[in-house]
């Protein structure tokens, strides 16, 4: 294809990219790459990335035709990001966008193809159909891979994840009820605005769409619109939305039929003829009068504001009207100002305005209308318990998923609904909603990409200090003493001070404690994890050393209550024999604690580490740890348990390797013990008198008790109660 066509197909593509928030990273006559969401933060990034592929493939088709072929290739995943004065100059390294070239030369041309990462990502703003596997060179074996078909429409992000079924709504009675009142009072004429804040996953969607879904169609003129983040370049997209709706024309409608539509609704509600040329210029649908266009821009903007605001409250006269417009913080500067303005003079007309938006948007704009204020925080525990019951059952066997799920999200329904639908998409759950069941052991709960998305973007906001704070707090699994916060982030005190004021105004971090020292935690486990995750590898190791050093000096007369935490920064920090010495302390407290299931996984873990990574006098070590399983396997799954032989077999078998005796004995009492409970005990007094030998000349009055007590309590079981020992009379002497 010639260069002369190539150029205006590409100046075009850049444009449609940025138009959506995308990033071009590079750009020739054979192919362009672009990011969406690095460097430039954008939540929903994988479905703004599908929309502007289905755009470009159809540009490539009107454009050139079947002259060129264009293949498009989607993936999702970390990234690094270089340093760079501007964004648009940044680069941008890393896996997905290997993923996405190489998918790209797969001979399936005029596709639009996206990983199952992208997949997930994407939600329910797209539709897509899961392909054949792609056999070519590099491919990743098994790789699921899916067509892009089309752009799921709605007026809102609600609409577009309603798809899915949906949870039952907990612990929102009381901001219904203050929805109610204000629906009454507007129904008496007294007009209400009301404004829902709080943090994304809390409910703001979900109240405003119970609500209105409550109120009988014939009732109400119900209107609906939502801002998305792109919205921000362009005016009046969210009040087109809104009228779009109330004239019932179809986001990809032709002008033509729309227009139609809207001049036949028109006149069959009798509207003011004076406000037609405004509205439809809003909607972007031909004028009538040719004086129009001979206004000036701010003339025709100015009368377009004046005409919404006019038309909703004519549409008041006549029956009550819900307007409600979700995501304010994404808002075109038009549409703000023409919500502005009904809120002033609604009033004394029969409408509520109901508003949603996050704790950062500036809401001065709407001050002169006091508005109602609504503000969402987390669910209670118990509220999250029912929730958390209802997604995922029941069952005692997930107790431990429960407290896990609840850490994790601290009360965020979206958290827990987006992070049980991940486990079981991944095949950690399998069953049906309510009813599942845990496919093996869980580590950790991983953060979705969708939910990833939304935290990336949110900590992309950050300034560089809030961010490298917030990436040093993510390393402390639970409490952070602010002390140790402080040293490690090397920060001058004032720029500290600052960038944790950023990080608590913006709800990341909250204290827990004030006195006698400030420890601060992670609002949410997810968000922790996600920003955790961003850290390179190597400085992630480093980090964690710094922090084991911080804690064990912060706690050092109380390491032992600490020490499953210090396990954790020392396995992480890939300092195996420390990590394991944790790991036995940690065990043995809970074993003490009757907290058997934690204690075996913390030993099973100690074992793990000390064998996988060949720490020096990993046999010595590991004594310690095949006793204390024994032990707490006699407790956790009855005496019955073979795996209580195989541990103190094990312990034996090292116990002679090292030519260690005293742990030796132990070793064998445990055997003998279980032989005796499990109706061997012949098996255990001949066990028992191996102990006879390794007594000699051991003069340890306690070994020479415990010889005696196993061959009198085995005579028992034998039916030998009297029968002598010589090791008792020994010891009687």
């Amino acid at each position: 294809m010639a260069l002369d066509a190539v150029d205006p197909l590409l100046s075009r593509a850049t444009e449609l990219v940025q138009t959506n928030g995308g990033t071009i990273l590079a750009a020739s006559e054979t192919g362009l790459t672009a990011s969406f969401g690095a460097p430039k933060p954008l939540e929903d990034h994988a479905a703004f990335a599908c929309r502007t592929a289905l755009a470009l493939r159809q540009l490539a088709a009107a454009q050139a035709g079947p002259a060129i072929s264009i293949c498009i290739a989607l993936d999702t995943g970390n990234v690094v990001v270089s340093d760079a004065p501007e964004p648009d100059r940044a680069e941008v390294r890393g896996g997905p966008v290997s993923v996405a070239h190489l998918i790209s030369q797969a001979p399936r041309p005029d596709r639009v193809i996206a990983t199952e990462r992208t997949h997930s990502s994407a939600g329910g703003f797209v539709t897509m159909r899961e392909l054949a596997p792609l056999v070519f060179s590099g491919a990743k074996s098994g790789q699921k891979l899916y067509e892009v078909v089309e752009i799921n429409r709605g007026r809102s992000r609600w609409q577009l994840r309603t798809e899915r079924q949906l949870s039952p709504l907990v612990g929102r009675e009381m901001q219904l009820q203050m929805l109610n009142k204000a629906w009454h009072d507007a129904c008496d004429g007294e007009g209400q605005t009301v404004m829902i804040v709080g943090d994304p996953g809390l409910g703001k969607s979900r109240i405003t769409q119970e609500f209105v879904g409550a109120i009988p169609c014939g009732d109400a003129e119900n209107l609906e619109a939502g801002a998305l983040e792109t919205n921000l370049r362009s005016g009046f997209v969210v009040i087109r939305k809104a009228l779009k709706e109330l004239f019932a024309v179809g986001d990809m409608e032709a002008s033509p039929a729309a227009l139609d539509k809207v001049l036949a609704a028109w006149s069959a509600r009798g509207l003011d003829q004076r406000l037609l040329d405004p509205i439809l210029a809003i909607m972007e649908l031909p004028t009538q009068e040719a004086l129009w266009m001979a206004l000036t821009g701010p003339e025709r903007s100015r009368r377009m504001q004046q005409a919404a605001v006019a038309l909703l409250l004519s549409l008041a006269g006549v029956r009550p009207v819900v307007l409600l417009v979700e995501d304010l913080h994404w808002i075109d500067y038009e549409s703000e100002a023409i919500l502005a303005r009904l809120a002033q003079t609604a009033g004394g007309g029969r409408i509520l305005l109901i508003l949603t938006c996050r704790p950062d948007y500036d809401r001065s704009a709407f001050a002169a209308a006091r508005p109602v204020e609504i503000r969402l925080s987390g669910l209670s525990p118990i509220e999250s318990r029912s929730l958390i019951d209802f997604l995922v059952g029941r069952d005692s066997a997930l107790d431990g998923l429960r407290e896990s799920l609840s850490e994790a999200c601290r009360g965020n329904a979206l958290f827990l609904e987006e992070t049980v639908r991940n486990l079981a998409e991944t095949g950690k759950l399998e069953g049906q909603p309510g009813r599942y069941r845990l496919t093996g052991k869980l580590d950790e709960i991983v953060v979705p990409s969708n939910i990833r998305s939304l935290i990336d973007a949110r900590f992309e906001r950050l300034d560089i200090d809030a961010k490298r704070v917030a990436e040093v707090a993510s390393v402390f699994g639970g409490e952070i003493p602010l002390a140790s916060l402080s040293r490690m982030v090397a920060l001058p005190e004032a720029r500290f001070d600052a960038a944790l004021r950023s990080l608590k105004n913006a709800d990341l971090l909250v204290e827990v404690q004030v006195f006698p020292d400030v420890l601060l935690r992670f609002k949410h486990g997810l968000i922790r994890n996600a920003i955790s995750e961003r850290i390179m590898a190597t400085a992630l190791v480093e980090l964690h050393r710094t922090a084991l050093a911080e804690l064990k000096a912060c706690y050092a007369d109380r390491l032992e209550e600490h020490s499953e935490r210090l396990a954790r920064h020392a396995q992480e920090a890939q300092l195996w024999e420390e990590a394991a010495t944790h790991l036995l302390i940690s065990a043995q407290r809970a074993i003490k604690r009757s907290a058997y299931s934690s204690a075996l996984e913390q030993l099973d873990l100690g074992i793990e580490l000390l064998r996988a990574n060949e720490v020096a006098g990993a046999d010595e070590h590991e004594i310690d740890f095949q006793l204390a399983k024994g032990a707490a396997l006699m407790a956790a799954r009855g005496w019955g348990s073979r795996d209580i032989l195989a541990a103190f077999q094990r312990a034996e078998e090292l116990c002679q390797k090292t030519g260690d005796k005293e742990r030796l004995f132990t070793a064998l009492r445990g055997r003998a013990q279980y032989y005796m409970i499990s109706g061997k005990p012949a098996a255990a007094q001949e066990l028992a008198s191996r102990w006879v030998s390794l007594m000699n000349g051991q003069g340890d009055p306690g070994l020479a008790i415990e010889s005696e007590y196993m061959f009198w309590t085995n005579n028992f079981f034998l039916g030998e109660p009297a029968a002598p020992r010589p090791p008792a009379k020994r010891q009687s002497a």
